[in-house]
């Protein structure tokens, strides 16, 4: 049996939740309100009959050696005084010692009022009684209590008022109460709506984003970032937060395409020689021939792979997480590239003044970064020459440089020299095996050491290639050199 799941929208969850904690909230406020206005009006009935009582009382009753008795009619036994205390909806009855009914006011409804006799044999035993009957069209609210006079009951008064009016206004107060519960409700609901959906609309927007990107695949995710994200709640932590991912996002995307383009574009000339290769191979040719083309096809396929994993790395060290970052003294990392540096006959590679200066970095990539400095001085310099190496602290930074005795650059190309696949001289640098990613990738390592790069150079002369590096904390220095064991 299959089984129907409605997920209704948060909003109109959050909504429904507010109108039910609103109309939960309204109905304890009318019902006490109700219960207090009825209490409240009850009680000036009570006052009024207590009053009415005491006062018909003062008025009959003389003394206790003077018992009630019956007048001619029982309407006419101190008519002056239950007419002065009786008033329109307020009736009186007054009964002897005996419980018998001797005076009625002359306003009691045809029928009397409603019997009770319990509540008289009580008023004759001193206990006053208070209670709501039937009365016809309206209820009664009747007072029964003991007349006394000098200590003794004498006989038993009731006094009933009618509760028409009391029960009107309590109803049309119970009315009242249900419209502006109901219009509560329907405010709360509207408002619990508008509120949701300001509070939820960083959500929607970012929803709205993610199917964009989801069924788009062009879109700039870094382009797509909620311009005003709410501040100091969680739904503001929320939208910061994918704005982050999708900055994140954008560079991946970005490097993605940046790789496949530059990949696009570099393997075409290696594939197109490996192919001419190919169809070389298949002619009948000398056997001199096809085994320079089998060379061509190797060297094509060797510098392939250079560019392929120069290109994987620039992809992976764009982001900085994936540098591991540790004591590295950078006078001995020039030593080991300088030592294993190989250049030409005639082309002297040394090292310079080379100070301890200690970063915090990646002792491989690092390497990788001097090396791809001297081996781009070794290219661009032709023997008889000489490339140089030199480390040097200052106050708060290292300074690594390569010099050079080549052929220069020129000033306007200084700003490009660092992108990836620039060449000055194509055809040179193709002929040299150069990938056009060396010095795009020394910049990256730089980069993501908190590092920069830079180049001075003359045409003809040589040229010099700066970085700059911050030293690490002494803090971090001391602790790693108490944790090496001393030397035996």
């Amino acid at each position: 049996m299959m089984r129907l799941d409605l997920a209704l929208p948060v909003r109109l969850r959050l909504a429904l939740w507010s109108a039910a904690l609103v109309t939960a909230t309204l109905a304890v406020a009318a019902y006490i309100s109700n219960a207090t206005m009825r209490d409240a009006l009850l009680r000036d009935v009570d006052a009024t009959l207590m009053e009415r009582a005491a006062q018909i009382e003062a008025r009959i009753v003389v003394s206790p050696d003077q018992p009630l008795s019956e007048p001619p009619m029982p309407w006419q036994m101190a008519t002056d005084a239950i007419e002065e205390y009786s008033a329109p909806g307020i009736y009186v009855q007054v009964y002897d010692a005996s419980g018998k009914l001797l005076a009625t006011s002359s306003n009691v409804p045809i029928g009397g009022l409603p019997k009770d006799e319990w509540a008289v044999e009580l008023a004759l035993l001193s206990q006053p009684d208070l209670t709501i009957l039937p009365g016809g069209r309206a209820r009664l609210r009747v007072l029964t209590r003991p007349l006394v006079a000098e200590g003794q009951t004498v006989g038993a008064i009731r006094v009933a008022a009618s509760l028409h009016l009391l029960d009107t206004f309590l109803q049309r107060f119970e009315q009242l109460l249900l419209l502006v519960g109901v219009g509560g409700v329907i405010l709360s609901l509207i408002g619990g709506w508008v509120l949701a959906s300001r509070a939820l609309a960083p959500v929607y927007a970012m929803t709205r984003i993610a199917r964009r990107i989801a069924v788009d695949d062009q879109a700039a995710p870094e382009a797509m970032v909620l311009t005003e994200p709410p501040q100091g709640d969680e739904i503001g932590l929320l939208a910061r937060t994918f704005n982050e991912m999708l900055t994140r996002l954008g560079d991946v995307f970005r490097r993605q395409r940046e790789f496949i383009a530059d990949t696009s574009h570099e393997l075409r000339t290696p594939l197109t020689v490996i192919r001419t290769s190919l169809d070389l191979l298949e002619l009948d040719l000398p056997a001199e021939d096809r085994r320079a083309s089998l060379r061509e096809a190797r060297e094509e396929v060797d510098r392939m792979s250079r560019l392929i994993a120069d290109l994987l790395f620039l992809t992976e060290a764009d982001d900085r997480d994936a540098i591991v970052h540790g004591r590295v003294d950078l006078a001995e990392v020039a030593r080991a590239v300088v030592r294993r540096a190989r250049g030409p006959e005639g082309l002297t590679i040394r090292p310079g003044l080379l100070d301890w200066a200690v970063v915090l970095g990646d002792r491989d990539r690092l390497r990788q970064l001097l090396s791809n400095l001297v081996e781009n001085a070794i290219r661009y310099t032709a023997p008889p020459g000489d490339v140089i190496v030199t480390v040097r602290r200052l106050s708060d930074r290292a300074v690594v440089s390569v010099v050079d005795t080549g052929i220069g650059i020129t000033p306007e190309h200084h700003a490009r020299i660092f992108e990836r696949f620039y060449r000055v001289d194509r055809a040179r640098a193709r002929s040299l095996g150069g990938s056009g990613l060396g010095l795009a990738i020394v910049r990256r390592i730089a980069e993501a050491h908190g590092g920069t790069v830079r180049v001075e150079s003359t045409p003809g002369r040589g040229s010099e290639f700066i970085v700059e590096l911050p030293l690490a904390p002494i803090a971090a220095i001391d602790a790693e050199s108490a944790q090496m064991p001393a030397a035996v």
